[in-house]
This record gives structure tokens, sequence and C-alpha cells, in this order.
């Protein structure tokens, strides 16, 4: 049966869009069909970036109040206004308009990708078996490949009584109505990326913060010493965090909701709930097509293969964190094995990420506990505190530190990094480790002095300077100068 495209993709996250435009430009025949406006997730997610930048100021305003600089002038935090939720809900009317614009400036409006010859058809769609193909309301689209990228939504957790209690999200904050007056005590469930960052954010703009954790640690999926580090922090700035304390039933008194985590029972003015992502894929009829999804996401193959050969995924439908550079490295790697040959396989060790606290916690390759898990007592693990370089004393960024989680011929698989300019220093790890460079590369390249660089060039010397290493160059050293000193004689 003759088919009508190279590739359809299915929309509704800014993921989608990007695999549309580089299907454009190698001259594809394309269709990406996306649902209405209220039913796309994805697009211009309002945090982290502005938020964590409004977090910044609450944080230096209060700083500048408790030495007594601008003390005569109050309204240089935040914190003293009477209304921290309009500065929240400005922030996200802020990132949603920077968000927007970036993605008319890189080719990604709807209208734009049209005029590029993509097929745009806003509709809701599903696939069917018999004729393979997908029906998008009255037409049926037939193409050599499918691409799914329709991204996630917040799936709330099964908790006795949470749909009988007011609960906000994350996108809820965009409403200034949302949030009740300072300083109220709000509880927040969800210990990753997203329930953190928030915390952090209201505690600066003058909320009392709970945050509740079911795992041992907050960020579970992150390096244990640098959760535990963005933990200090957060408690040190006020907010109360509970680990390994399952919430199993809330309730509404009067104008409080009343949560019970673990043996406690928490009072409070508002509950958040940061919820898992859920791939956004019940309306795509899967079952019929060979595909059955999980909550925790789409199952693919390294070329990111479902099951059926034909249909590909990316991005937020396959699960783990909704993060856009690795959506749009997926996307990109899908097009090219759905148009050209399937020749291309992910790799996710040299792709590298930030949790957007402050300070921030940065990560690329293998934590320490999978590293273990893979190559056993093989690995070197070693660590650098950024107090060791002169630019963290006059900005009071003594805590802080570099991992680096390597085998011992010096291969490096994995970075972890807490405290400022990591997000700069990731990226640099980043690139060793997806050009393959051992630590020695890093000891002997040139750094400017007293900048951040240096903590990596010491790091690396160190594990150089090591001791099983150690003493193995200091025996060569010795044969090397006693051979030259018999020799001139």
């Amino acid at each position: 049966m003759p088919v009508d495209y190279d590739l359809v993709i299915l929309g509704g996250s800014d993921a989608a869009r990007y695999a549309a435009a580089i299907a454009s430009h190698l001259k594809a025949r394309v269709a990406l069909v996306e649902p209405e406006p209220e039913s796309r997730t994805g697009l211009s997610s309002p945090y982290p970036y502005g938020l964590l930048h409004l977090g910044q100021m609450a944080q230096q305003g209060s700083q500048f109040q408790q030495r007594d600089i601008g003390a005569a002038d109050q309204s240089a935090s935040p914190r003293s206004g009477s209304t921290p939720s309009t500065a929240l809900a400005d922030a996200f009317r802020w990132t949603r308009a920077v968000a927007d614009l970036q993605t008319e400036s890189r080719g990604r409006s709807l209208s734009t990708l049209a005029a590029a010859g993509v097929d745009v058809i806003q509709a809701e769609a599903a696939f069917q078996s018999e004729p393979f193909c997908l029906q998008a309301e009255e037409r049926q689209l037939r193409s050599r490949a499918y691409l799914i990228a329709t991204g996630s939504y917040s799936r709330l957790p099964a908790i006795g009584g949470l749909e009988t209690v007011p609960v906000l999200t994350v996108d809820a904050l965009a409403d200034p109505k949302a949030l009740p007056p300072c300083p109220a005590h709000i509880v927040i469930l969800g210990g990753e990326p997203a329930g953190v960052e928030i915390a952090q954010l209201l505690n600066r703009l003058g909320y009392q913060v709970t945050l509740v954790v079911a795992a041992s640690q907050i960020l579970p999926q992150e390096d244990t010493e640098a959760a535990f580090l963005v933990q200090a922090y957060l408690e040190a700035e006020g907010v109360l965090v509970l680990t390994e304390t399952a919430v199993t039933q809330v309730k509404q008194l009067d104008a409080k909701t009343w949560v019970q985590a673990g043996y406690q029972a928490l009072e409070a003015d508002a509950l958040l709930v940061v919820g898992a992502p859920q791939p956004a894929t019940k309306k795509l009829n899967l079952t019929a097509v060979g595909l059955n999804p999980t909550q925790l996401g789409l199952q693919v193959n390294r070329k990111l293969q479902t099951r059926n050969p034909r249909i590909y995924a990316c991005g937020a439908v396959l699960g783990g964190y909704p993060l856009p550079h690795i959506a749009q490295y997926e996307a990109n790697l899908a097009v090219h094995n759905a148009l050209l040959l399937p020749t291309r396989t992910v790799d996710y060790r040299a792709i590298p990420y930030t949790v957007q606290t402050d300070p921030l916690l940065a990560r690329v390759g293998l934590t320490e506990r999978q590293a273990q898990r893979f190559y056993g007592n093989q690995i070197i693990v070693m660590q650098h505190p950024f107090k060791a370089i002169a630019p963290a004393h006059p900005q009071d960024l003594t805590p802080g530190f570099v991992k680096l989680v390597t085998l011992r011929n010096g291969k490096i698989l994995g970075a972890h990094c807490v405290g400022a300019e990591t997000s700069e220093l990731i990226g640099s790890l980043a690139i060793a480790i997806h050009q393959q460079l051992k630590v020695g590369a890093i000891a002997h390249l040139p750094t400017l002095t007293a900048t951040h660089a240096d903590v990596l060039q010491q790091l690396a010397w160190n594990w150089e300077r090591r001791g099983d290493r150690a003493t193995s160059r200091q025996g060569f050293l010795e044969s090397w100068f006693n051979f030259r000193r018999s020799w001139n004689q």
C-alpha cells in the first residue's frame, strides 16, 4: 500500500517540533500531528530557569538586610514584598514568554514549520491496525515511519483523601491567587528535581516549607553526597526536609490541610504535589499496533525503536527526567534512524544536566553506586572541594565539591559537582567523557589560575598522585635516575 509521508510525528512537546524541523531540513515529506493547545504537554515549561533567578534575587536581598546593606530600602528583597505570589506568577509569565520567543526564533512555531513544508495537523490521533496507519479525525495518515513525541503530564500519587483536598501543582503557581499569603506553611510532596527546586524558591520568597520525600534522600537518582549537600543547603535556609517518610493520608479540616507523613501530622495552608511524569500516550491506541506502555514509559531499543520497528519514540514518553536537551538528542537520533538508515544508537554517558537549585547540582555519566554495580572494585572515586580555589572565598562559595568516578586506567565514568559555576565545569567533563579522554589529559591541560577550572586540574593531579600510582611512579623514577647516574660515571 502506498504511503503519503516519510515520517509522521505525534506531537504536543517541544521535542516533536524539533524533530519536525530536522525532518523538513532533510527534505522529507513529514506530518506533525498536534492536539489542541489545552492538551499539549512539555511546551514552554515555566520552570526552572527564570524561577532560579528569582530565588537568587530573593536570597541576595535577604543577605543585604542581614548585613545592613540597603536596610532603608526594604523593597530590595522579594521577601519584604506583600505579595511574593505575584512575583512568582510574574516569573512564570516571563519564562513562558522567553520560551515562546525561543520557539519562534528557532523555527519551531507551527506557522514556521508549515512554511517549511511540514503538514501541520491539529487534531487528536490514534493508531489503527487495519490498515496500519494513524487516524487523525477524518484522515488516515500512512507513513513509512512514525515518531511518538507526545510528552508527559504529572501523575498524582495514590494517597488516601488526596482527591478531596485542594491540591496545587507546579503549573498552578503561575496564578498569583493560587498561593496563600506569606508566611503560610506549604507542604511539598516529591523529592525529584522539580519538588526540590520549588521548595527552595518558595522558602526564599518567605513561605514556611516542608518537603516530604519517600526515598532515603532527596534527588534519589543522584550521587548521595551531592544530594545530601543540596539538602544541607535547603535546611540551612529553613526548609524542613523529611526523608524516608511516606504520606498515607490527607484531610481537609476547616481552612487547613492535614497531611499524615509517617508518624507526624502536618498542618498546612497549602499542599503542593509534584507528581511523577506520566507518558501522554493513553489516547494513541498503542495496543492496536502491539505496544504496551507502562507508567515508566514506552520501551525502546538503543535505536529508539519500539517493538514495532516502524514506530520510534523520544522525549518524556520514554520516562526519566523530562529534560529538553535530552529529548532533543533523542529526537535527532530517532529522525536519522527513521528517515535514513537505523544505524545510530543512544549513548547517555556524555549528556550532562543540572538540578536548578542554588547552588547547582550538575552531573554527567554514572554515579558511584552505578559504577560499582557495573565495574565493582575496579573504580576509583576522588573529589576536591571548591574551598581550595581563590574565587570561592570572597563569594562565600566555599561549600561544594567536584567528584570524579573513574576506572583504574584513568577512564572517566562519571562526574558530579555541587557549587557555583558547575554548569560550566560539567560541560568540560562531558566533552572529556565523549572524547574518551582520561584523567591525565585534564591534569596536563593549562587552565586559568584562580578560576573554578582550577578544581578540575587539582583533582586530576591528586588522581595521578594517589597511593598505588604514586608508589609505582616513584619506583620508576628512582630506577631511572640511578641508571642515569651510573651511565654518567
